[in-house]
């Protein structure tokens, strides 16, 4: 039997047996689950036959590298190997010619697995959703915006590293709910372990995953009562968060550092001008007229640039068939941003709830804000927000629960 057929063979199976068990937990996940993993099966094998999305420079370049280390794997070639120049494009290209190797070495097969990762990105964020404490019926919902969104689903069916960065990163914001949650050491190393899995990826991300990492050890630090002989030692507590505060300064510094010399002997301002230049490429750019002269520049259009990053493209911005099909799915992040920021009053009402609430907003704040700098083309944002803006949809579908339980107080007590 031919080695490709047996491969999508086995990743069809897979699905299948996700599904079912998926389907003794709740079948009403279990549905959306298997709707969406058909969904993003047909758009991939339609993909691969009439390129129906115009990225072949993109998944070219994935796809070659690839394409280099099964042939590698396979002992084709041996005189150097494909992992010595690491970047996000040989680490994904690695990680995809590890699966060729199983899998069969196919562009079908690349599809079909970032489909898998894709489905599996619609239980990770009702795993997500539950465990921070939004209600059953709300996290379905946030799930089912996984499983439909169209964008979702088209680079669900692309040969691109975007949703295997997209399913580690909702592991790493799991763990680090879970060790703020119980207090689980255990659970932030697993969290740490895959944020150093996701950095070889996209290392752009790595000075955030660092400097939350530290807002965790800061959280569950300031939680203890340290105490000797019935005596309480609060000095020790906020001697060792000034500390943590202080490395994960001297930590983001360095790692600034390190990403700006990947682009050479460039200064700051430099590498802003140079990334800004970089993302200003194609048919759907924005906001070209802005230019960096100084980090005052970089501030004062921050919030300008994150309003475009995060809820364009804009209807009246609409130019082809496909911009307004991405207007209208935006409308969908901008009703959830609005929900958060009228609903936040409620947070006092939360308890231990407010601090993974706050660590959620804050973590995809800051990830939306980060990549809205730089961003200057709708196509390009789209594929960067989609990994944040899931933590909105959560955060604020927890925040409606926690209106719905003040209200249902208030009117009981009304009575």
């Amino acid at each position: 039997m031919d080695i490709q057929l047996i491969g999508v063979t086995n990743i069809l199976l897979i699905s299948l047996l996700v599904t079912l068990i998926v389907w003794d937990r709740n079948k009403s996940l279990s549905i959306i689950f298997a709707s969406g993993m058909i969904i993003r099966i047909i758009i991939s094998i339609l993909q691969d036959k009439y390129k129906l999305f115009p990225y072949d420079w993109d998944e070219k370049v994935f796809y070659s590298n690839a394409q280099v280390m099964y042939e590698y794997l396979v002992g084709s070639i041996r005189a150097y190997s494909p992992m010595e120049n690491l970047n996000s494009v040989t680490t994904y290209g690695g990680f995809l010619g590890g699966i060729f190797y199983f899998l069969g070495n196919t562009s079908i097969i690349a599809r079909l697995s970032n489909a898998f990762f894709g489905g599996l990105i619609i239980l990770a964020i009702y795993r997500l959703s539950v465990n921070i404490g939004v209600s059953k019926n709300r996290a379905i919902i946030a799930s089912a915006i996984i499983a439909f969104t169209p964008s979702y689903i088209i680079y669900s069916s692309l040969i691109m590293r975007d949703m295997i960065i997209w399913l580690i990163l909702i592991i790493v914001v799991i763990q680090w709910v879970k060790t703020i949650n119980y207090s689980n050491y255990i659970s932030f190393i697993i969290g740490l372990i895959a944020a150093l899995i996701l950095f070889p990826f996209r290392k752009q991300y790595i000075i955030i995953l660092a400097v939350f990492a530290m807002y965790i050890l800061v959280v569950v630090w300031f939680r203890k009562d340290l105490k000797y002989s019935d005596v309480k030692i609060t000095a020790i507590k906020y001697l060792f968060i000034i500390g943590i505060i202080a490395v994960t300064i001297i930590i983001s510094y360095k790692l600034l550092l390190m990403e700006i010399s990947r682009w050479g002997d460039d200064e700051i301002m430099e590498y802003f001008i140079s990334q800004v230049n970089w993302r200003t490429q194609g048919g759907s750019v924005y906001l070209t007229t802005l230019e960096y002269t100084s980090l005052f520049n970089v501030v004062l259009y921050m919030p300008l640039k994150f309003i475009h990053f995060t809820f364009g493209p804009f209807l009246w911005t609409s130019s082809s068939p496909l911009v307004l099909l991405s207007a209208l799915e935006s409308l969908i992040g901008t009703y959830f941003f609005i929900s958060l920021v009228l609903n936040y009053k409620y947070v006092s009402n939360m308890k231990m709830k407010k601090s993974v609430l706050n660590f959620i907003i804050l973590f995809s704040i800051t990830g939306l804000l980060s990549s809205a700098i730089f961003d200057s083309n709708y196509g390009t944002a789209m594929r960067h927000r989609m990994v944040f803006m899931p933590l909105i949809f959560v955060s604020a579908l927890l925040l409606k629960d926690n209106k719905d339980d003040k209200t249902i107080i208030v009117n009981r007590f009304d009575r």
